[in-house]
């Protein structure tokens, strides 16, 4: 009876330490176990056998406390990249504000260059009426009939009016022509600005990347670094990596599938159906969820600097993920599940 109630018990000690240990604690032989020794080694010819250096395996607490303390170390690790990730979206933050306010700028300067152009333009314009009138007036004063000794002083004044409207057509002309100059280089300042949708990230930030997949076959359409995650890029993509054949997209409910450019999109394709996972609840997408941990982890194993490099990665990543077969397809590459696979045929 004791001995049964002791088996009984390291059953059960096996089966915790199994259960809840990382590491499966070394087996204890059995008191009744026959310890049989090693064959003897055979000495070498002309020399003594050093004895085996025997190496206690390490303790079930030993091991608890070991992995204790990788798991700490590796939150420490997480924690740290974490913050540094947090740091570089800080900076890139700040230098996106900055951005934004120097297009802010630029704009402010051109529309109060393009104000003093029409407040330039007014003024010569009114006050050129204004002495062409006066000329006028003055001609038809003389032609009208004036006495010898009074069309001199007359004429004279024709001669000073003509002399200011010269005056105000050169110097309103050379003023139009300064403030257009400005004009001019704000607005190339402008076009330059305008190329940059986004601020150029430094080595090691976080930048968006669209991820296509087929729903059923596991097969990925697209995954593509954006400059900047909008509407209109996303839409890009979407017409260079969609097939005809589409039925149905499932989204979620970022800005850019909300916006209303992506549901003229859906609409303007023949029966296609936009459907939005609900708020908060991202395992309705699960599929690409799972898709896009498989991606980070094969990001993993590869080395890049800037965003042409990751793009590059990200196309290997593509052609490895489609080559490899999956267990959801039964073990069938999404290649070939997409192509027409036995599944494919069958399910039709």
């Amino acid at each position: 009876m004791i001995a049964s109630t002791s088996a009984k018990h390291r059953e059960l000690r096996a089966k915790k330490a199994k259960t809840f240990s990382p590491v499966k604690p070394p087996a204890k032989p059995a008191p009744d176990a026959v310890l049989v020794n090693p064959a003897p080694v055979s000495a070498p010819a002309g020399g003594d056998v050093d004895p085996p250096v025997q190496t206690e395996p390490p303790s079930y607490d030993e091991t608890i406390r070991a992995y204790a303390k990788d798991r700490l170390e590796l939150e420490e690790k997480r924690k740290k990249k974490a913050e540094e990730r947090k740091a570089k979206e800080k900076e890139r933050k700040c230098r996106k504000s900055e951005f934004k306010a120097k297009k802010r700028e630029l704009r402010f300067e051109v529309l109060r260059i393009c104000k003093e152009i029409g407040r330039e333009m007014d003024y010569k314009r009114r006050n050129e009426d204004e002495l062409i009138e006066r000329i006028k007036a003055l001609r038809k004063s003389i032609n009208s009939g004036l006495p010898a000794e009074e069309r001199k002083p007359e004429r004279l004044r024709i001669e000073g009016l003509k002399d200011q409207l010269s005056q105000l057509q050169k110097g309103s002309f050379a003023t139009l022509l300064r403030l257009r100059a400005e004009k001019a280089v704000l607005k190339a300042k402008m076009e330059e600005l305008k190329g940059n949708v986004d601020v150029p990230r430094a080595p090691g930030e976080l930048c968006p990347v669209l991820v296509i997949v087929d729903d059923r076959s596991r097969f990925t359409y697209a995954l593509k670094v954006l400059a900047s995650a909008t509407t209109e890029m996303v839409l890009e993509v979407l017409r260079q990596a969609l097939p005809p054949t589409i039925r149905y997209i499932i989204t979620d409910n970022g800005t850019q599938f909300t916006a209303d450019d992506f549901e003229e999109f859906c609409a303007g394709k023949d029966e296609v159906l936009h459907v939005r996972i609900y708020a908060h609840h991202p395992n309705e997408n699960g599929r690409v969820e799972r898709h896009i941990r498989t991606v980070k982890d094969l990001l993993e194993l590869r080395e890049w600097t800037n965003e042409e490099e990751l793009d590059a990665a990200l196309q290997d990543v593509r052609e490895e993920v489609n080559t490899t077969p999956h267990q959801g397809i039964r073990y069938l590459t999404p290649v070939e599940f997409h192509a027409g696979g036995e599944l494919c045929k069958a399910s039709a």
